[in-house]
């Protein structure tokens, strides 16, 4: 059976192409994918990193989409899905600050933080006592 819990995966890998996703987000949130940026895709590797960052089981990727389990399950395994399906999978990830990265250092998937999540970020990490 298809392991449904999220990975524990850090919060970037790369960094790209954010200055594209705020424009035009109304549209692609409410199912109207041709807002999405010219040329952006992603991998099922990338589908499984950015599902591990949002902390969501492949059940709530698929009602976030409106898809079956069986569909996410099998893109993330690589098995083909319909273009229309990819694009609302994507759509689901850009609208909630997830990047999808291909450049010369490789494929990758950043998470952006709003303010308030990186002043939690922050705080956290600087009132932790430092490794001996």
């Amino acid at each position: 059976m298809y392991d449904e819990s999220p990975a524990s995966v850090g919060d970037s890998f790369l960094c790209g192409q954010a200055a594209q996703r705020a424009d035009g987000l109304s549209s692609i949130s409410s199912g109207n994918t041709n807002r999405l940026p010219e040329g952006l895709k992603m991998n099922s590797e990338q589908c499984r990193v950015a599902r591990a960052m949002m902390g969501w089981t492949i059940k709530q990727l698929s009602r976030e989409v409106r898809v079956a389990q069986r569909t996410i399950a099998n893109f993330e395994n690589e098995s083909l899905v319909r273009p229309e399906i990819r694009s609302r999978i994507l759509s689901v990830f850009v609208t909630n600050g997830i990047e999808f990265i291909y450049d010369d250092d490789g494929v990758g998937v950043k998470r952006r933080l709003n303010l308030d999540e990186y002043v939690s970020r922050f705080t956290e990490r600087t009132t932790q006592p430092p490794l001996a």
